[in-house]
């Protein structure tokens, strides 16, 4: 066991530890992974780490963690007023933590989840390849008060770059941050982008999902993201269950008392975080980190990957509104976020000396 650890006195609900993905699908467990996977990258090449590297995500609440070293962090992801040692620090820049200091992060002001990246990773148990930890009971649990986590010390980097001591504060602060607004859109209200999926004919509307704003519901967690609105209505079809490509045909209709709109369902089939799937109730739903891999609903659109990280960012009863682009242009968006955070990573780690 290292040395060199943080100590969990208090941690807000829903926290845990997050690394890269599972490519474990094809025997049915869930890939996993950050929420926002955008700011817990950014956390990461802060501190001069890979972009997949294990950090804190911390859920909505008061957090406070105890530094045994002195230690390099980064903190990103939704607004929340950070503390050392009393002294407020700022988010999305590098801060030098002196040993013995502690951390505090308030409930947020926007967004849901922050990170906390520490130089060299946090040293966690790994299931099935990946440090993340589920909601499903299997792997790595969330984190609880009185945990203690070991980070590698020993990446503390050459060289911090300028920086500017904070008065009354155990921190050194750099005078060079990663401008998060530049870089992707986390906390506006544009409308998020789909991609029309399989069983769009399913719907009376082409369009039902655009011009119209949705509620993000209550019970939106790792899993999944309901939309609250008026349901949207599928065409009446008939026929057997089937699936793949003959579908639309492949639905079942069945009566349902609670609702003047047929149920349409299908055979399962594979879905994946940002499957835009048709409840009964004709609510949409997203499906987020920690969804199954496959679902018997249809699937009426795909939400871009870049901007799975800013539902997941929204709060209960935050307004959803949609907009549809290509596949074409979902994928440049997906590897133009990817060569800004590589970019990042180069300049953060030439500032930090590594």
């Amino acid at each position: 066991m290292s040395d060199a650890a943080i100590q969990i006195r208090r941690i807000a609900p829903l926290s845990s530890v997050q690394a890269g993905e599972r490519e474990w699908r094809s025997a049915g467990v869930p890939p996993g992974g950050p929420m926002d996977d955008f700011s817990h990258a950014v956390a990461n090449v802060l501190v001069g780490n890979r972009p997949d590297s294990a950090a804190l995500e911390i859920g909505f609440g008061h957090t406070e963690i105890a530094f045994s070293e002195a230690t390099l962090v980064a903190i990103t992801g939704a607004r929340v007023e950070a503390r050392s040692n009393g002294v407020r620090v700022p988010a999305w820049r590098p801060l030098l933590i002196a040993a013995g200091s502690t951390l505090t992060l308030g409930p947020a002001s926007a967004g849901r989840f922050a990170y906390l990246a520490v130089a060299g990773g946090i040293v966690s148990d790994t299931w099935l390849g990946s440090q993340s930890a589920t909601v499903h009971g299997m792997g790595p649990r969330a984190l609880k008060a009185r945990d203690r986590l070991d980070f590698n010390a020993s990446r503390l980097p050459a060289a911090f770059g300028q920086s500017v001591p904070l008065r009354g504060a155990p921190a050194l602060v750099a005078n060079w941050w990663a401008d998060a607004e530049g870089l992707i859109d986390v906390f506006g209200e544009a409308p998020l982008r789909l991609m029309p999926a399989t069983h769009v004919p399913l719907l009376a509307d082409r369009n039902a999902l655009f011009g119209r704003t949705f509620l993000l519901a209550p019970t939106a967690n790792r899993m999944a993201a309901m939309l609250d609105g008026d349901p949207i209505e599928t065409r009446p079809t008939s026929g057997p269950r089937m699936s793949g490509a003959e579908a639309p045909e492949a639905t079942l209709e069945r009566a349902d008392p609670a609702s003047s709109h047929p149920r349409t369902e299908l055979i399962s089939e594979p879905v994946t975080p940002g499957t835009v799937q048709l409840l009964p109730s004709g609510k949409p739903v997203v499906l987020l980190r920690e969804a199954g891999v496959t679902g018997g609903y249809p699937r009426i659109a795909h939400l871009a990957s870049i901007d799975i990280a800013r539902l997941a960012q929204r709060p209960p009863g935050s307004a959803v509104r949609f907009e549809s682009i290509s596949v074409g242009t979902a994928q440049w968006l997906w590897r133009w976020r990817r060569q800004r955070i590589a970019r990042l990573a180069i300049a953060a780690r030439a500032r930090l000396g590594l």
